[in-house]
């Protein structure tokens, strides 16, 4: 936040977008983190700080491969969806 205000900035407009027409805070997730780098490109970071976000990325998308698989069966759950059925182990 400190060091990218304006990148950051664009990264949340892009979360907020895709929450609201997706109702996923995952695929949301993912694509602000993918998208930080690339402001912060377009407003002048130097180049190995950019290629720091991009490696930071990388990490947060790896993370999220679990929630890539149920975003691709269509499993994914959404925000103010239902909940999982009672005596359901938490998603991880």
């Amino acid at each position: 936040l400190v060091l990218f205000p304006a990148a950051t900035a664009v990264g949340a407009v892009a979360f907020v977008a895709v929450v609201a027409v997706t109702r996923t805070v995952s695929l949301a997730s993912i694509v602000g983190v993918l998208v930080l780098p690339v402001a912060a490109a377009v407003f002048g970071a130097p180049a190995g700080e950019v290629v720091a976000l991009a490696g930071c990325a990388v990490l947060i998308v790896a993370r999220h491969r679990a929630n890539i698989a149920r975003l691709r069966a269509g499993t994914e759950r959404r925000l103010g969806g239902p909940g999982p059925p009672r005596g359901a182990s938490p998603a991880r």
